[in-house]
């Protein structure tokens, strides 16, 4: 994940092919960083929910907590009771992510100069990430979207809950 021009420049240096810029990295930053991103291609998270957190504990397996396949599961805050951040386990360990999904922005994509945009969808299907191409790509708008599989999402998402946590 590049930072920073530093970087890029090593990167260029070593004769890599491409760099993966940081979601961390603000959208002044991410300019100048293409700007000076040289013989690289630059790849960027472009729609998705961003990874907040991440252990190899599988902190759900340790409270007794089996998430089911196919099921989508929230983190409830005590007390910050609003938030709900999308959690998964799996081998790998546990992995919470921000409340709401990323997305750059038509304009954005259109004028950055990325080479490879980067769509997560990690908790959607196929068909999604192709509404999301049309999206970019102008023949849908992001409000089309959030209405199709707002009823999916609505149905689809569960809570888990956690030993000690408060409904």
């Amino acid at each position: 994940m590049i930072t920073n021009s530093l970087d890029l420049e090593f990167l260029n240096l070593e004769g890599l092919l491409g760099c993966f810029i940081s979601k961390e990295v603000g959208i002044l930053d991410l300019e100048n960083l293409i700007a000076k991103k040289g013989n690289l291609k630059i790849f960027y998270l472009v729609e998705g929910y961003q990874q907040l957190f991440f252990t190899r504990r599988p902190l759900a397996k340790i409270q007794n907590n089996k998430l089911e396949e196919n099921k989508r599961y929230y983190l409830k805050e005590k007390l910050r009771k609003v938030l709900k951040n999308p959690i998964y386990e799996n081998k790998n360990g546990f992995f919470v992510f921000r409340e709401n999904k990323f997305y750059l922005g038509n304009d954005l994509i259109n004028n950055l100069g990325l080479d490879y945009l980067f769509i997560d969808n990690f908790f959607d299907d196929d068909k999604y990430s192709g509404d999301i191409l049309q999206v970019i790509d102008g023949s849908l708008n992001m409000s089309d979207v959030d209405t199709k599989y707002k009823v999916i999402h609505d149905n689809y998402h569960l809570t888990a809950k956690f030993e000690g946590e408060d409904e």
